[in-house]
């Protein structure tokens, strides 16, 4: 073992909330630095100069990203609809089960908590990340399309989810390898009355995506949706785009991943 990883252990038992929040914010800026030097960040600004930054097309069309996001991250995906497609019939679902409440754990630029709020406008959405760049680019983007109904908050723990988690409510849970102690059915046995859509990091936590379906097979309907290959010729929005750089700016992750849905059983 390194001395890094000794350090990060260390920080981790002592200091949990405040050695999350520093890896965190350091990973935050490791991808702001990749996307200036890739050229990505520059692709997407002039797209924003063009277009504008307004979501075209997908579940939440018409959410207007503020200049503070712009200036720091590649919005592409998002903007033509491409970020994660494979999920636009779930959330379409979602709006329409009227959940009362929306838990967004991993919120990043607040791209699912402020677009369901605006398609969910009595609910309550609950955004939480330990990324301090997170939760003000969450906010912007609340303020920027006057979502009232939005909260953000730091670390979301079990015990938040334990004594906070209304019955009824939905969970997306992204949170790079944290997922196997936030739906821990021991730590918090309420987690059988609500549901959850979850990004699985297998990379982090080989076998995640078992523990999860076996804790929950007994009480919800489990579906998964697998990432799949998005060639840019999909996608005509990218013509304002130098044909190098169109697979590159919508470039999301490995083929790998997958997603859990998890719905109480009638």
């Amino acid at each position: 073992m390194s001395l890094k990883q000794i350090a990060k252990g260390i920080g981790a038992s002592l200091a949990p909330e405040l050695t999350t929040e520093l890896l965190s914010w350091r990973s935050q800026r490791l991808i702001m630095k990749n996307e200036r030097t890739s050229g990505r960040l520059a692709a997407s600004q002039h797209y924003c100069a063009q277009r504008g930054s307004v979501v075209a097309k997908g579940p939440f069309k018409g959410m207007r990203y503020p200049r503070f996001t712009v200036e720091c991250r590649n919005l592409i995906p998002k903007l033509i609809g491409s970020y994660e497609d494979e999920l636009s019939p779930w959330m379409e679902e979602i709006v329409a089960r009227h959940y009362p409440t929306i838990v967004n754990v991993g919120s990043a630029d607040g791209y699912y908590t402020v677009g369901l709020a605006l398609r969910c406008a009595a609910a309550r959405v609950i955004a939480f990340d330990t990324d301090p760049w997170a939760r003000t680019a969450t906010r912007a983007l609340a303020s920027e399309n006057s979502a009232g109904n939005v909260e953000v908050h730091k670390m979301c723990t079990p015990r938040w989810m334990r004594e906070q988690l209304l019955t009824g409510s939905i969970a997306l849970v992204d949170c790079e390898g944290f997922e196997a102690q936030l739906l821990d059915l021991q730590a918090a046995p309420n987690l059988v009355e609500s549901d959850f859509l979850v990004e699985l990091h297998e990379h982090v936590d080989p076998g995640i995506g078992e523990r999860i379906s076996g804790m929950f097979e007994a009480t919800h309907d489990i579906r998964s949706m697998p990432s799949r290959a998005k060639p840019p010729a999909d996608y005509p929005e990218l013509e304002d785009i130098e044909p190098s750089m169109r697979a590159r700016v919508i470039y999301e992750r490995a083929p790998d991943q997958n997603w859990l849905y998890l719905t109480r059983k009638a």
